[in-house]
């Protein structure tokens, strides 16, 4: 049988993320921050996984959202060459996404970088709404450049 799509979330995608996070933060204590997500996804489903895995990683990262968007970006690692791949290769960055989501929207051009970042390696189809609903102008000018 396949593996369910939520049960991808779980501490050894934390372990991964963790690894790219901690490459660009030293501090980053990956072992902490697997076993917290591995201990929490159990029962969960798969969007509340994935916001787990986000704000323990949030948590785990400068409060400043600038200096933590920077350790992200530089943590994401390359761009797909095309579509394929976004959700097999890049799906350990639904939680980055999510991350932005949920604790960027003070931050509008930080979060869009983010964003257009993110979407050349997985997508960033949920993390881009709310700021199409708070800076409708703005995103949508950043989206259509």
């Amino acid at each position: 049988m396949a593996k369910k799509l939520k049960d991808w979330f779980d501490g050894d995608c934390a372990t991964l993320l963790g690894r790219a996070i901690k490459a660009n933060h030293k501090t980053f204590d990956i072992d902490s921050y697997a076993a917290e997500v591995d201990r929490g996804v159990r029962p969960l489903e798969l969007k509340d996984r994935v916001g787990l895995m986000s704000d323990a990683l949030r948590a785990r990262l400068p409060e400043d959202y600038k200096e933590a968007a920077a350790i992200i970006a530089a943590s994401l690692g390359p761009q797909l060459e095309s579509e394929s791949g976004m959700f097999t290769s890049g799906y350990w960055l639904m939680p980055v996404a999510r991350l932005v989501e949920d604790h960027g929207t003070d931050e509008l051009h930080t979060s869009l970088g983010l964003c257009e970042a993110i979407t050349q390696r997985h997508t960033a189809e949920y993390a881009i709404r709310p700021y199409l609903e708070r800076y409708p102008s703005e995103t949508l000018t950043r989206i259509h450049q």
